[in-house]
């Protein structure tokens, strides 16, 4: 087997392999969690792919973008204003496939801060690395996902 530093892992074809890639990952960052997957593709699902509470029991949604092109301000617009529709988020998250962005992190950031102020839910970012990252706390799910790649097992 390969080991994950030497590679970079292969960009997904399937949103619904990148929604399953992000409940995984982010269920084994906040355990104990009640992450699931909020319908199905085709239904009014109001900007929110996966729902449930964090680490903290806070309310979260998540919105999956594994796109073709960047992610970015006008598309995350666009999603905030369908999950506002949403009841109860204390928190709104977009997990994208995409690379770290600096000037996006920034920006949703300062939206998240104008948000808060006006008693809104508050905004998050996971790109890619961050949800590998997550993802390889598990060698074992892990695995199930990538089973061409080993992580190092530290528990």
């Amino acid at each position: 087997m390969n080991s994950l530093r030497q590679f970079a892992l292969p960009k997904l074809k399937h949103s619904d392999d990148f929604e399953d890639i992000v409940l995984a990952s982010l269920s084994l960052k906040w355990p104990g969690s009640n992450l699931q997957k909020h319908g199905r593709s085709g239904q009014k699902q109001r900007g929110v792919d996966i729902y449930g509470s964090d680490d903290l029991e806070r309310p979260v949604g998540i919105q999956c973008k594994n796109l073709d092109t960047p992610l970015d301000k006008t598309t995350i617009l666009k999603e905030i204003e369908k999950a506002e529709e949403f009841p109860n988020l204390n928190t709104y998250y977009m997990a994208t496939a995409d690379s770290r962005d600096a000037k996006l992190q920034l920006e949703v950031r300062a939206l998240s801060k104008e948000r808060v102020a006006a008693g809104k839910f508050a905004l998050g970012i996971f790109f890619w690395v961050d949800i590998m990252e997550y993802l390889t706390l598990s060698p074992q799910i892990f695995g199930q996902f990538f089973p061409e790649y080993s992580v190092p097992d530290h528990s």
